[in-house]
């Protein structure tokens, strides 16, 4: 989304910024809002970003990367699985931080599941939100 993807960007200055939304035509991304999201990233100054409009369901990874905000279609299966592609393209000592842990019980369900998982090969941090952060650390 454009709020998310405006406060990371201002917030820690990356030298990229790939945004993926959720694509599933009429019930899914609405063009307005992409092109919202494009307007106020673009006026960051970003060097580079991209926004890509597809399922991530679909995809066999994503690109490597330093961080990851999670916030996609809420549902168990759908989290669960943004965050093992996450993890497979995280640097060591990367993050992901996953939204809407308070708010959604099939968020709270997946990172559980996943964090459980992983146990030995992540740190994992609750912030306090709104709507409840998880913040996951993969150990370098």
């Amino acid at each position: 989304g454009g709020y998310a993807a405006w406060a990371l960007i201002t917030g820690c200055a990356p030298q990229a910024y790939f945004g993926f939304d959720w694509y599933r035509g009429e019930a899914g991304f609405q063009s307005r809002l992409y092109e919202w999201a494009k307007k106020i990233i673009v006026e960051t100054g970003i060097p580079y970003f991209k926004l890509v409009r597809l399922d991530l369901q679909r995809m066999s990874g994503f690109p490597r990367s330093d961080f990851y905000h999670v916030d996609g279609d809420h549902t168990l299966h759908g989290v669960y699985r943004d965050l093992v592609l996450a993890f497979a393209s995280l640097d060591p000592g990367g993050r992901i931080l996953v939204d809407d842990y308070d708010f959604i019980y099939d968020v709270r369900i997946a990172v559980d599941t996943f964090c459980e998982e992983r146990a030995p090969l992540i740190e994992k941090r609750y912030i306090p939100s709104f709507r409840g952060d998880m913040l996951i650390r993969k150990k370098s």
